[in-house]
């Protein structure tokens, strides 16, 4: 396998915790977003940056009482889009991109923007039902669980985009990676991902900044990853792979968080 970059020694896997994380209460949450929205409210007489900025708030990034700018979500576009395409080595013209949890679509309208095929999957119905109106009805645009992503349909770059955090288990995770790698001709895309080794300063943080942190999350636990944890998904199936530090402007969680990417040779 050939490593393009890591950026730090791999941690043992004796490092990824056990989670309480309970999915139902999580699905609950994402499913009572955007239930009193439709999507031609979002269209009507906005720009791409009032657009963008409006469903990203509907897939929860207003979450510690302020929102970041449309600036700063189209630098995480831009990254994500230029490392799907093999970043650096610029080996393949990305044509199509599907999203793991893409909620209500805010990366697959830039993408849709820039010319690019999309598709995606989602378990909340709003969200899926807000991005059918964005995207368009004619895309691969499923309601289910991350665990039940469709292979028949391939996509140049497969992606999701704060979500592993929300899966219930490492076994779990492991099983939709399989899949993205199942559905991709090319890369594969794991953004936002929670650090295991910045676990206690991040629950220091979220104590800090949220009023009764633990009464109101009692429950909704995030799930922590080693990068040991995709080193060995891609050495099992001879990938590249790179790791790459969050750093969307004025974002409270880079530096709980690491993107990784995975390619084919």
């Amino acid at each position: 396998m050939k490593n393009r970059a890591i950026l730090d020694q791999r941690p043992t896997t004796n490092d990824q915790r056990p989670t309480t994380n309970d999915p139902s209460l999580w699905q609950k949450i994402w499913s009572s977003k955007g239930s009193d929205t439709t999507a031609r409210d979002i269209l009507a007489n906005h720009t791409t940056e009032e657009i963008v900025t409006e469903l990203k708030r509907l897939d929860g990034f207003d979450s510690v009482g302020f929102q970041l700018p449309f600036e700063a979500y189209n630098h995480q576009y831009i990254q994500i889009r230029n490392e799907l395409s093999f970043g650096s080595l610029c080996t393949h013209e990305l044509k199509s991109v599907f999203e793991v949890g893409c909620g209500s679509g805010a990366e697959l309208f830039l993408f849709q923007q820039d010319g690019i095929k999309t598709g995606g999957i989602d378990y909340s119905e709003q969200l899926i039902r807000i991005a059918r109106g964005v995207i368009g009805e004619h895309n691969e645009l499923i309601c289910g669980e991350a665990v039940n992503t469709p292979t028949e349909i391939k996509y140049d770059g497969v992606f999701s985009n704060s979500v592993f955090s929300y899966f219930p288990n490492y076994d779990y995770a492991e099983r939709v990676l399989e899949l993205m790698y199942m559905k991709s001709n090319y890369s594969i895309g794991i953004i936002d991902v929670h650090d295991i080794k910045k676990h206690e300063a991040f629950m220091k943080y979220r104590a800090e900044t949220v009023k009764d942190y633990g009464a109101k999350y009692k429950g909704l636990d995030k799930l922590f990853f080693s990068k040991e944890f995709f080193i060995n998904f891609a050495e099992k199936h001879g990938l590249n792979i790179r790791f790459a530090y969050s750093d969307v402007p004025g974002y409270w969680n880079n530096e709980f968080a690491f993107d990784v990417f995975i390619t084919r040779g």
